[in-house]
């Protein structure tokens, strides 16, 4: 299981979709929002696009992004494209989250672009498993990596009816019906 990316596990609460046809857009829209707010504190934020099975970070590397020698760290290689691979999984989930069984990073020769462009996309979904391919790309469109990633779907429960009446204190405020379990419980 891959741990250690920027964001932290993306959840989408659950919605009836016969009574918020045409909603599709509003879980990408909070999937973006909710990726964005977790990159706040970074003096460079990305920019993000995110369809159903894609997703595309671009941004202007910040000095920490390079080695002494000014090539681009593997870590913030393996950052970026983990990032783009997770966003793109979870669009296809907008009923719970993804989480990586499987990331293949290839080493990456050693590059110096001050953009970065994550694209991933998709190859092949069902239930319980998607997987998905990002590149990384330089200045001039040039491919500096790619990766190949399989996560596997977890359903959360994002139900109200989650919480007895005698599990809510009357001190608690209204925000605890929107409380999530932990999946290990």
């Amino acid at each position: 299981m891959c741990t250690g990316f920027l964001f932290p596990g993306i959840r989408i609460k659950k919605c009836n979709q016969d009574d918020h046809k045409g909603q599709g857009m509003d879980s990408l829209n909070s999937l973006k929002s909710r990726f964005l707010s977790s990159t706040a504190g970074l003096r460079f934020r990305p920019s993000v696009e995110i369809e159903r099975g894609h997703c595309s970070l671009s941004m202007h590397l910040s000095p920490f992004s390079f080695a002494p020698s000014g090539h681009i760290l593997d870590s913030t290689i393996f950052q970026l494209l983990f990032n783009a691979a997770s966003l793109s999984a979870n669009t296809l989930v907008p009923d719970g989250e993804v989480s990586c069984i499987e990331f293949q990073l290839p080493p990456a020769p050693p590059s110096c672009f001050s953009t970065a462009v994550a694209v991933a996309d998709v190859v092949q979904s069902d239930p319980r498993q998607i997987f998905v391919t990002a590149r990384l790309y330089g200045d001039l469109d040039f491919e500096i990596a790619y990766a190949v990633g399989k996560f596997q779907t977890l359903e959360i429960p994002h139900s109200q009816d989650m919480l007895n009446s005698d599990q809510v204190s009357p001190e608690a405020s209204t925000s605890a019906l929107d409380i999530v379990r932990p999946l290990n419980s």
